[in-house]
């Protein structure tokens, strides 16, 4: 990576948080790969918070593929209707609809009913759809919309197991390929891609903490005449 003082690479994430450039680009700027460069931005929850906090309210972590329920989502989606279960899940239209392609694989008499959803019917063909999607309705849990806290529940399952292994007398490289990877690298990403998430949560919870400590309860205090006049009246008593 290149050489920057503090300052300057400062500079260069004000400059990705006001978006006069994007992060590839700053990347080979900088000489160095995107995993580098957001491994170095991290250091800004200890080095410049207020920047760091401004950057991950710009650019939140995203985990890049959940393993969802497809099927479940897609249940979810004819009984609730597609705006609703965004709302609820917080999927955007382009991911549902790239989950709904590997439904058409994945099971294809549901994928019928999905793409059916919405056709006109009788009431009679109407009820033969509902006893149809309730057969898979049976076989499928909830869908949760918090992403980020799936993705980390399972990047710690994997490492759990990972140093389970590791404690059995495994070295790195042989305990990752128990887990199915080729080498220790995947497994120092998992730990890697944990702290920027675990990073985050503590910057948001300074935030929230700041915030409460500075945004005290404004003090009703009583009119000074008021005051004065049950103090002579105590007095007279």
């Amino acid at each position: 990576m290149k050489e920057l003082t503090q300052k300057e690479f400062e500079e260069q994430i004000q400059r990705l948080i006001d978006g006069n450039i994007g992060r590839k680009k700053l990347a080979k700027e900088l000489e160095t790969d995107i995993r580098t460069l957001n491994n170095k931005i991290m250091e800004l929850a200890s080095t410049n918070p207020d920047l760091y906090a401004r950057f991950i309210e710009k650019f939140p972590y995203k985990p890049k593929e959940i393993n969802t329920d497809i099927e479940g989502l897609a249940v979810t989606i004819i009984k609730n209707g597609l705006q609703q279960t965004m709302e609820d899940t917080g999927f955007n239209k382009m991911t549902i609809s790239r989950k709904m392609k590997k439904l058409k694989t994945l099971n294809p008499g549901l994928h019928k009913l999905y793409v059916t959803r919405n056709e006109k019917m009788s009431v009679i063909e109407r009820e033969r759809f509902l006893q149809e999607l309730e057969k898979h309705d049976r076989n499928f849990g909830e869908i949760r919309k918090d992403d980020v806290r799936i993705k980390k529940e399972q990047i710690q399952k994997e490492l759990d197991e990972f140093e389970a292994l590791l404690a059995s007398g495994l070295s790195k490289d042989d305990a990752a390929r128990e887990l199915g990877h080729s080498d220790y690298t995947p497994i120092w990403r998992r730990y890697k891609e944990l702290e920027r998430i675990e990073t985050e949560e503590k910057s948001k919870q300074s935030i929230q903490e700041r915030l409460k400590v500075e945004v005290k309860p404004l003090e009703i205090s009583e009119p000074v005449g008021r005051r004065t006049r049950i103090e002579n009246e105590k007095g007279e008593k």
